[in-house]
């Protein structure tokens, strides 16, 4: 064998050494890859989950401020009921159109307590909505939030006024 057939062979054997490196590196880049989608989709559904558990986190505050709501809108539909009682004063007409507004208040506040939970029982495998209806829903049950501790808040207060009237007539 001459000199220059034994560089021919080296030259062949480093040239098979670096394709077979190039390879190599090939598969690990193409498992890099790999791994990063599949961290990409499992960054994206836990996303999701958090998102979804907000939302259900969220409807979870409305369902129970609704029902906060709505058992103090019971309570003063009978408070007008007890006043009517003792005030000889208080209309029947205006006596009436106080007891149906808090009756409406009282079944406005059922009406949200019931979708919340709906919504709640719906979601509970945080793998269903799609990421617009989620969006959507959060933004309706953070605004029904707002209102129901607004509708709580005035209807405590409606309260408070016609339970010191009753106690002043007794």
């Amino acid at each position: 064998m001459t000199i220059t057939q034994i560089f021919a062979v080296v030259a062949v054997v480093l040239c098979f050494l670096g394709m077979l490196a190039a390879a190599m590196s090939a598969l690990i880049a193409h498992r890099a890859a790999r791994a990063a989608v599949a961290a990409q989709h499992a960054t994206a559904q836990l996303l999701h989950e958090f998102e979804v558990r907000s939302a259900v986190s969220t409807a979870s505050a409305v369902l129970a401020e609704a029902t906060r709501a709505q058992q103090q809108a019971n309570e003063l539909s009978r408070a007008y009921g007890m006043l009517a009682l003792f005030s000889r004063n208080f209309g029947e007409a205006e006596m009436q159109k106080s007891q149906q507004l808090a009756d409406s208040q009282a079944h406005l506040a059922g009406e949200i307590a019931s979708q919340a939970k709906e919504f709640v029982a719906a979601h509970r495998d945080v793998t269903d909505p799609t990421p617009e209806n989620l969006d959507k829903a959060v933004n309706e049950f953070q605004k029904a939030l707002v209102a129901v501790r607004t509708m709580r808040a005035e209807v405590e207060r409606e309260l408070e006024g016609v339970e010191s009237q009753r106690g002043e007539l007794r």
